[in-house]
């Protein structure tokens, strides 16, 4: 029982690694003609797709005006269903009011009113033009009341609406140059 077992290579036996390496080179070349019978087949399966397309195909001068126009049964909107859906969404917000809000909802949103709002909203709310109003009021203002204060006249609130008209009207009359300036261009 002394005796040991060696092991080195030379007393491994190239016998029992040779089914070894043949097993591999076996399942690679499985491997290798699987995918080449896959190829063959997405080949196959495309070229079948491309005939039955072509086979399906329709030219477009084949295919008349009626077919591409969209379809006429959508919805037209129109005036009445807008001033429907306004007077539901006004009733089902006012619902929600106090009665002070409730009222002045009521003569706020008259037909009346709406319009002339819808009006002024694009003509007398210029952002220019209340730009203007504010810098020219505000810079104007501080100029009267320090003099007011250095030479001892007393201060008139009425300068500042002068102020802010005057600033207004300054800064529509900018946009409108601008505007001209930019046409020519």
């Amino acid at each position: 029982m002394s005796e040991k077992l060696s092991v080195t290579p030379e007393s491994h036996s190239h016998k029992e690694a040779e089914p070894r390496v043949e097993r591999r080179a076996e399942k690679h070349v499985e491997r290798h003609e699987q995918s080449q019978n896959e190829k063959a087949e997405s080949k196959a399966k495309i070229e079948t797709l491309t005939q039955h397309a072509k086979q399906e195909a329709v030219s477009g001068q084949d295919v008349s005006v009626e077919d591409k126009a969209p379809a006429q049964n959508q919805i037209m909107i129109n005036k009445e269903l807008k001033l429907a859906t306004l007077k539901r969404t006004l009733t089902e917000v006012r619902h929600k009011l106090s009665k002070p809000e409730r009222v002045l909802s009521k003569v706020i949103h008259q037909p009346t009113i709406d319009k002339l709002s819808s009006v002024g909203e694009r003509t007398i709310a210029r952002p220019s033009g209340i730009l203007g109003a504010g810098l020219i009021a505000l810079v104007g203002s501080t100029v009267v009341l320090y003099a007011a204060k250095h030479y001892g006249f007393s201060y008139n609130l009425s300068i500042f609406f002068i102020l802010l008209l005057a600033g207004y009207l300054a800064g529509l009359v900018i946009e409108l140059l601008l505007r001209l300036v930019r046409k020519k261009h």
